[in-house]
């Protein structure tokens, strides 16, 4: 009932869960997910069973996520830089859910994506498998005039008007 508007749904909804439905996660798998936001992928992760490192630059969202896990002992959160997170443990999966299209705000490199998706990587076990979920610029919404999902405006992205230092839809 509190869902009203996009920023809710994408925050709270439990159904952006289907998004992960199809990859098979099973128990005990050990899930590192950069980006947690407020946990309504890491809720549906720790449910699943999977070991689960939920990790979100956003004290407040990350506070939001721990709650809505705080009865799942196998989910552990943290408020860190993603591109400074440290772990010892390598992961099974290594997810970047809505994250990339941020790097340029975030990074410092002249790659910004590359330096999200090495520092990604580099928390993968030998056969591990690192996920980016992102939207598409040339999805059909955006030719038909919907506003580009990082400043509203139509044909942003397909036009390619993105500052240095903005989030992108790639």
């Amino acid at each position: 009932q509190q869902i009203t508007d996009w920023p809710t749904e994408y925050y709270l909804s439990r159904g952006r869960h289907c998004l992960l439905r199809p990859l098979d996660i099973q128990p005990g798998d050990t899930v590192l997910e950069l980006g947690c936001g407020c946990g309504a992928l890491t809720r549906y992760l720790g449910e699943v069973g999977a070991k689960v490192v939920a990790v979100d630059g956003s004290a407040a969202r990350a506070r939001i996520a721990a709650e809505r896990c705080s009865d799942l002992p196998n989910v552990r959160v943290f408020v860190d830089d993603l591109l400074r997170f440290q772990s010892s443990e390598k992961y099974d999966w290594v997810l970047l859910i809505g994250v990339l299209e941020y790097a340029p705000v975030f990074s410092l490199s002249d790659n910004p994506a590359l330096h999200y998706l090495n520092q990604a990587s580099s928390h993968l076990a030998v056969q591990g498998r690192l996920v980016i979920a992102i939207e598409n610029k040339l999805g059909l919404k955006y030719f038909n005039a919907c506003g580009e999902d990082h400043v509203g405006k139509p044909f942003f992205g397909i036009q390619g008007l993105y500052g240095e230092k903005s989030p992108c839809t790639y």
